[in-house]
């Protein structure tokens, strides 16, 4: 008789001790991984940041040549003997003037503009106005424009101009400058006809 009920209390003890076991990884794997795991989750809408990715890695707009697409430009003509009333005044006592010329959409309004300007070659005054185009006995036209991170911009042109002289000289330049330095991050210019600067091919100025 003793010998079955110390069987029946070993029996129980075992059973005791399983259901403790089962117990207390039970609470275990509530309580501690539980704890754990709202530790190392974000909450919902929690916005993670990879490591490794510094913000000056990441791409950003370039004012004027990757932003907004811009559909009006500036092209400059003369006006003569006007003596700087309709512009800044430049060489014999001639203006140079601003006019407003819309475009198609374009990113890159610097090419853009200059193309346009050597589009006149042929028109000795701007559309049927008195601006004097000094281009008109040219044939240049633009190999290739580019801005430095000082904002000096350097043209590069190709062709030939035919009329040079001291009054001449200074319209033809100031026409090409003036059209780039309408854009606000170009702080100078400087200009090129076949590989030779514009001052030494146009003396006059």
């Amino acid at each position: 008789m003793f010998d079955t009920l110390n069987r029946t209390s070993l029996i129980v003890g075992i059973i005791t001790v399983i259901v403790a076991v089962v117990i207390a990884l039970g609470v275990y794997k509530y309580v501690f991984k539980g704890s754990v795991r709202q530790l190392f989750t974000p909450k919902t809408g929690t916005k993670i940041t990879p490591t490794g990715s510094p913000k000056s890695l990441l791409p950003t707009s370039k004012p004027g040549q990757q932003g907004q697409a811009v559909d009006k430009i500036k092209l400059f003509f003369v006006s003569l003997d006007d003596n700087g009333k309709s512009g800044k005044k430049i060489g014999c006592g001639d203006s140079i003037v601003a006019v407003d010329k819309k475009i198609i959409p374009t990113q890159e309004p610097l090419k853009a503009a200059l193309e346009e300007l050597f589009s006149f070659n042929n028109q000795q005054a701007y559309n049927k106005t008195n601006l004097n185009n000094a281009l008109n006995q040219s044939d240049l036209r633009l190999q290739d424009v580019s801005i430095n991170k000082g904002g000096i911009a350097t043209v590069n042109l190709l062709g030939t101009q035919a009329i040079s002289g001291a009054c001449e000289d200074p319209r033809i330049i100031a026409q090409i400058r003036e059209t780039v330095l309408q854009f606000s991050s170009v702080t100078d210019v400087k200009m090129f006809i076949n590989g030779y600067p514009i001052e030494q091919l146009l003396p006059g100025k």
